[in-house]
Parts: structure tokens; sequence; C-alpha cells
């Protein structure tokens, strides 16, 4: 087999799309390949800054992440206005050493992404400052998605479509409603939402070893920290202060996205040049459910029935009461996973007031923020947050989709965590 060519492509065999504003020049845009080293340069000019996704495609199926082997440059990132290079190196591809034969039939389809309409998956390099990528499918990732990597190095996060559609979270007003075992709570009320903005969320709770790189310690008495995949386990011992800051200057909804300096919020943000936060109440069960009204977010109703939950779950019935590594269960119909059990998670909103404007049903909300401080009656700063979900050591009927749990905003929990949230926007 003559290795010098296992590819030939030109012009005439390749195609270009640009899907989204801003553009790709198409005069400018030029797919080559050099005779010697077989090496094919794609050259393109953007018209102004945007997320350039690449894919590259053999008899109109797409290699996935198997093209990733031997291609560099300018893709899969934020690019600014003007010229920009991509290569592709097929005698360093196994695929297509594999293949064994002159390919002819190469499409490149490269697609320009909006600032503010990324792919669906955005990826937060935890050891190198200010690394972001994003890739356009799942299946171009160069590992698979509940790789250790993606556990400890890096955070995965994805874009949920949440924009101006209406979304119903709670559970019915009815006793006897189809989620079995739910004795009903007005802080439930099912309620229409809408959000005016795609947001990215964590496709896990922050972990033992995420926490630690970004900190660099992890929070004091926190729990299962000797095991030997201890830093797998989703971080706990946590408490809204400690995330993102003490006392009514970090107080959401009155003082907005602000953290506190040294937090790991705070860290955070700094290293990567993210605004993450916490997920509002509405941002957290829309990501939960994935479109799924049932009580469980794999279509389960019935609380009860251990077989089903036991699938999405840690809860007291396999826990050995005691968290586990993340993403072990399977994950929801977006792709997050230990929406439902394993920690709570902690939210932005404060614990709603026990009150009339919480019975029965709710008007629609437009990007609710939750309640106030002073609705919450308390101005000592000890006011009540939110978690959601259920953790290892709660009962089913405590994971549902629809239930809200309160707790001392100061106070941290052993089994409290959390996941990251951030605006659906290129970085």
């Amino acid at each position: 087999m003559n290795m010098k060519h296992l590819l030939t492509v030109g012009v005439a065999a390749c195609a270009l799309c640009a899907l989204a504003t801003p553009k790709v020049k198409p005069q400018t845009f030029a797919f080559t390949q050099d005779e010697a080293t077989r090496l094919v340069t794609l050259a393109y000019e953007l018209s102004e800054p945007a997320v350039v996704t690449v894919d590259i495609q053999t008899n109109g199926v797409s290699m996935g992440a198997a093209f990733r082997e031997g291609l560099a440059g300018d893709y899969n990132a934020l690019f600014g206005a003007g010229p920009h290079a991509i290569t592709f190196d097929p005698l360093t591809n196994a695929s297509f050493q594999a293949i064994g034969k002159v390919v002819s039939n190469v499409t490149a389809v490269l697609t320009a992404w909006a600032t503010n309409a990324p792919p669906p998956w955005m990826v937060v390099d935890l050891d190198t400052p200010s690394n972001v990528t994003y890739y356009a499918d799942e299946s171009w990732f160069p590992l698979p998605m509940t790789s250790d990597v993606y556990k400890t190095d890096k955070l995965v996060m994805r874009r949920i479509p949440a924009a101006n559609k209406t979304y119903r979270l709670g559970a019915p007003y009815n006793s006897n409603s189809s989620e079995k075992g739910k004795s009903w709570n007005p802080l439930s009320t099912a309620r229409p939402v809408i959000l005016t903005k795609d947001y990215y969320i964590g496709i896990y709770p922050v972990t033992q070893a995420q926490y630690r790189k970004i900190h660099g310690s992890l929070p004091p008495s926190a729990f299962w920290t000797d095991q030997t995949d201890s830093g797998l386990r989703p971080v706990g011992n946590l408490s809204y202060s400690r995330i993102r800051g003490t006392g009514t200057d970090y107080c959401w909804p009155s003082n907005g996205h602000n953290v506190a300096s040294g937090t790991f919020m705070d860290e955070l943000r700094k290293h990567s040049g993210v605004v993450f936060d916490l997920p509002t109440d509405a941002q957290w069960e829309i990501a939960c459910r994935a479109g799924n009204g049932a009580a469980f977010n794999n279509g389960c109703n019935d609380w009860e029935d251990d077989a089903s939950v036991g699938t999405i779950a840690w809860y007291t019935k396999n826990s050995s009461a005691q968290t586990h590594p993340v993403g072990m269960k399977e994950p929801n119909a977006w792709g997050l996973y230990d929406m439902h059990g394993n920690v709570w998670e902690c939210v932005l909103d404060l614990y709603p007031a026990y009150n009339g404007a919480y019975a029965k049903s709710s008007a629609l909300e437009i990007d609710p923020v939750g309640t106030t401080e002073s609705d919450n009656g308390n101005s000592d700063g000890s006011e009540r947050g939110l978690q959601r979900g259920g953790s290892y050591a709660e009962a089913a009927n405590a994971l549902r989709s629809a239930r809200r749990q309160y707790y001392p905003r100061w106070t941290p929990s052993q089994d409290q965590g959390f996941r990251l949230c951030c605006p659906a926007m290129a970085y």
C-alpha cells in the first residue's frame, strides 16, 4: 500500500457549509492538498468573530471523533474576524490508513456559529487557563462522555434549548395525580415558565477532583475523600456561602451574579473566563426533566419502582449510605447525569415563603429569579436556600423532579453539592 495516496482531494470534491451567521466568506474558502506530503489545508476567512467547527465526511457520512487524529488549526473554538486555516494529515489518521485505497469523495463541512448561539457542547480545561472548546455533536468528542477525564480535568457543559419555550415545572395540584405516592405541596405547584435564553449546564455535579483543581483543597470535614475513586465522586459538605460567598453582598437575586473573592466560583471564573454560577431553580428543573413531565426524567411516575429509579439515581435503596462516582447511572434525554440522587444540588433561588401565592396554581413566569430576601422574612443573612434532586441519603420520593427542599444557606451539609451553569455564549 502506497501511503502517499491514501487521500486524494480537490476543491471539486469538497463542500462548505456555513450554517449560521457570521459567515465564512465563500470567496476565501480553499481546500488544497500538497502532492508530496498529502497534507490538506482548509483556508477560510470569517466576516466577524465566531465559533468554528469542522466535520470531515467520507461518502456523506461523518467520521465523528475519528477525524480529529491528524487535524490541527483554527476549529472548535472562538476565533476573530479574518483569515484562518485548518490542516489535516491523512498519513497520521488511522481511519484513513485502514481504508487502504485512494479516497476522492471527501467532504469538509465547516460551520460558523454566532457568539450568542454557540454549539451544543462546551468543554472547559481545568489545567490550562482560558481554554474553552466546542463540539457540534457528542460523537465528535475524542473520548467517551463517561471518561474520567471529563470528571477530573475538564468540565463538560450541555447547551439547554430553553429559549422562548413554555415548560411546566412542579407537579400537578392533585393528591391522586400520576405521581404515585406524592403528597401535594404548594411549594411544588405546577407552573408554566418561559426562559428567554438558552444556557449551558454541567453534565455532572462538580466532583472532588474538579473542585480541588480550582480551589486547591476540599471543603473542611468532607467525607469519602480517601477512597480510590474519591476524585470521581461529587464534592460535598458544601453550602451556598462556601460556593459563592457569605453575607448579603452575594445574595441572589438582589445582588445578581456577584460572588465573593476567593470562593470556588470566583476562582473558576478567573481561571476559565466563563461567567459560571449556580443554576436558577427554573434552569435546574428544565434541565433535569429534559422535556419529560413524569416524576423522574426517565418517565417513571412511581417512586416505589426501585428497578426504574435505580437506573438513574443513587439513593437509600442502593447507595450503601455514601456518594458514588458521577456518571455511573443512565443520563436523561439531554445527556445529563445524576440529576436524581447522589447529592442534593444548590440552586440560586431562595426557598419561597409558605403562603397563598404558591397555592394550587401560578401564572406564567418569564425568566423567574425566585423570591427575594424580604419575602423570605429573614434580614439577618440566615436565608433558607433551595436544593434540588435528592441525595444518596434520601428515599426516592425526595428525588422527584418537582421536589424542592430548603436548607440554611450558610450551613454546609455532607450530602449537598452543586452543578455549574453559565450563559450560552462563546468565550
